[in-house]
C-alpha cells in the first residue's frame, strides 16, 4: 500500500509484515494512494487512486468483491 487507504471508516496504518483482514461486507478504499489486495493464493487485486471495493465473500472457493460504479 502507498498513500492513504481506509478499511471501513478507519485509516489503514501500514506495518511491516502485518496486513489488515477485510471482512465480508466491509469496504476498502483508497484516496491519494494505491493498494494491492491478496484475494486467494496467487490472486491479487490492485486498486489505483480514488478506488473502492466491497468484499462480498471471503471463502477461498468463492471469493467475490463488488466494484462500485461511483465512489460515495
Amino acid at each position: 500500500m502507498e498513500g492513504r487507504a481506509y478499511l471501513g471508516d478507519k485509516p489503514v496504518e501500514p506495518k511491516l509484515g502485518q496486513f489488515p483482514d477485510i471482512k465480508e461486507n466491509q469496504e476498502f478504499r483508497t484516496e491519494d494512494g494505491r493498494a494491492e489486495i491478496l484475494l486467494t493464493p496467487g490472486v491479487f487485486l490492485r486498486l489505483g487512486e480514488n478506488s473502492s471495493v466491497r468484499m462480498l465473500s471471503t471463502r477461498l472457493t468463492d471469493t467475490r468483491v463488488e466494484v462500485p460504479r461511483d465512489r460515495p
